[in-house]
């Protein structure tokens, strides 16, 4: 994902001057709550480029003829205010086969198609970031060489990477000193990072309710608490 999306606006002038050119797009898929939005921000973060979240009502409208302008419109800003990331989340209900889809769908795909061929990446460093739980229900017309073409798999967090995601949600939360988070982390096999913000809500949750039976007892997140709240937060895909 570093390659294909954050090296083209950190080496832009490189690119330029070897002639390379860009991906100009990006598909990052894997089950849901895996990070996948929070890893488009972090490419746009990483690379000082632009944010353009780009949702499904953004672009399918009721009037004849007016999709297709908004997602002209869409790349028209991207140019305008590049370097820039246009996120395109849940692509699947946007860009769905064409047999499956409507005349609405088969437009919205034909003008997508006709604006990321005709976008100059060397001129206007624009990328298109897609994210999608079923890659296999996209259109294969958008994964061709030139368009999406390089899929990036955002799978669950392993061990290291959850407790990397527990220390995060612990700076929000006043905790015990005695939590011990990777214990946490080994028991949380198949979790994702939406999971695991579960666990955090649960457990401070059971905190606010002994609180509530005893008005002495520190407002903080207890080992129990989060130990407890597995029991009641398990992993949202086995």
């Amino acid at each position: 994902l570093e390659e294909s999306a954050v090296w083209v606006y950190k080496h832009a002038d490189a690119y330029r001057r070897l002639a390379i050119s860009p991906s100009k797009g990006v598909l990052m898929h894997g089950p849901p709550g895996t990070g996948k939005t929070l890893l488009a921000k972090a490419v746009a973060t990483e690379s000082a480029a632009n944010f353009l979240p780009v949702r499904s009502a953004d672009l399918i409208k009721g009037h004849v003829g007016e999709s297709e302008k908004a997602v002209a419109r869409i790349f028209q800003i991207a140019r305008r205010c590049s370097p820039c990331v246009i996120f395109l989340d849940e692509l699947e209900t946007l860009f769905g086969k064409r047999e499956t889809s409507g005349d609405v769908g088969k437009k919205l795909i034909t003008q997508f198609l006709i604006e990321i061929d005709h976008l100059d990446t060397l001129q206007h460093t624009v990328l298109v970031l897609g994210a999608t739980n079923h890659p296999e229900s996209i259109d294969a017309s958008l994964l061709r060489p030139g368009r999406l073409d390089r899929m990036v798999y955002v799978g669950t967090p392993n061990c290291g990477e959850r407790l990397e995601i527990l220390k995060v949600l612990q700076r929000k939360t006043p905790c015990a000193n005695q939590v011990d988070l990777s214990i946490i982390a080994n028991k949380t096999d198949n979790y994702t990072g939406a999971d695991l913000k579960a666990v955090f809500r649960k457990a401070g949750l059971l905190t606010l309710k002994r609180r509530t039976h005893n008005t002495d007892s520190p407002l903080e997140v207890t080992q129990e608490d989060l130990e407890s709240a597995l029991s009641h937060v398990g992993p949202s895909r086995n």
